[in-house]
């Protein structure tokens, strides 16, 4: 059965590329009528696991076309759009395939995050606040939901949140675990609570311990309360398991910087400026530029000497 099953998945994926490209594909008898939508989406989503997204979109347009009813299509299609920042078709298809299936968890998922990505905080909100209706069991509502109250500033009703997604959290994988924890922690450092804080980059890295964003908070949390080695350790730690992040470089150069390691200092804050750079990110890129200028004429109108 093995083989027969994968013999007819290739005709049947060699068919839908025919139709996609128009291209006359030998030895292959096509009847049209056996092609379905879901067969279209099932195509754009190993697209998208090839990172073919022109490709993804025609497919999902075709399942559209074969079936303009079909909910799944229009949810798809919504994830791809978010994915590559097409939030106005994003928004319209997660509405559409919500009309054609309320109870659809992924579609309102997909549109809480379409409407926060715009910016529309109010609106993500009201999105998540009837998912949870529907399905009070779904931790990706509440993480969800939390991520948009901290950018309102509401740090308490966030960490409320967060502890709702980690109690209904059965589904989770240690690594989605991990983030809940590592962005509770940042909530509980905007509500000063470092102790709770510690706790839970801690917890995130024991989940994770290839997460470069809990040993990053760590480190930031370390520094702040002056334990200068664990703030070095845990930016080094990041560096080895993401060496283009370029906040990572920014905060362990300032450490340098107040061990008098200036040489050090401004090597990092010229590798954060590089990183910035490509990610464009131009207004951390020209603080760290200016960083690096105000140290360089401190250096110089002081006559420091510069230590390795």
């Amino acid at each position: 059965m093995i083989y027969i099953n994968y013999i007819a998945y290739f005709v049947s994926h060699t068919i839908l590329l025919w139709l996609l490209n128009n291209t006359p594909v030998q030895g292959v008898t096509i009847i049209h009528e056996k092609v379905t939508a879901q067969d279209f989406v099932h195509l754009g989503i190993e697209q998208i696991q090839l990172h073919d997204y022109s490709e993804a979109f025609e497919a999902f347009d075709h399942a559209i076309q074969l079936n303009p009813n079909f909910a799944n299509a229009y949810r798809s299609r919504c994830w791809l759009s978010v994915q590559t920042n097409h939030f106005d078709q994003a928004l319209k298809d997660c509405d559409k395939a919500i009309s054609l299936n309320n109870n659809d968890i992924e579609s309102y998922l997909n549109l809480g995050i379409s409407y926060y990505r715009v910016k529309n905080f109010d609106t993500a909100i009201a999105v998540y606040n009837q998912l949870i209706q529907r399905h009070p069991q779904e931790s990706r509502a509440y993480y969800n939901r939390a991520l948009i109250l901290m950018e309102t500033q509401d740090y308490l009703t966030a960490i409320s949140d967060y502890n709702q997604a980690l109690s209904v959290s059965q589904k989770l994988e240690d690594a989605e675990l991990a983030e809940i924890y590592t962005d509770r922690g940042i909530a509980y450092l905007f509500t000063q609570k470092p102790s709770k804080a510690m706790s839970d980059f801690s917890q995130a890295i024991t989940l994770n311990p290839m997460n470069p964003r809990a040993y990053y908070n760590r480190g930031c949390t370390c520094h702040h309360q002056g334990n200068f080695d664990n703030a070095m350790h845990d930016f080094n730690t990041v560096l080895s398991l993401d060496p283009f992040y370029a906040q990572a470089y920014l905060s362990r150069g300032k450490l340098y910087q107040q061990q008098a390691l200036y040489a050090k200092a401004l090597t990092d804050f010229n590798q954060a400026a590089q990183r910035f750079l490509r990610q464009d990110n131009q207004e951390a890129y020209l603080q760290t530029l200016a960083l690096i200028q105000a140290l360089q004429q401190w250096l110089v109108s002081g006559d420091i000497t510069v230590l390795t």
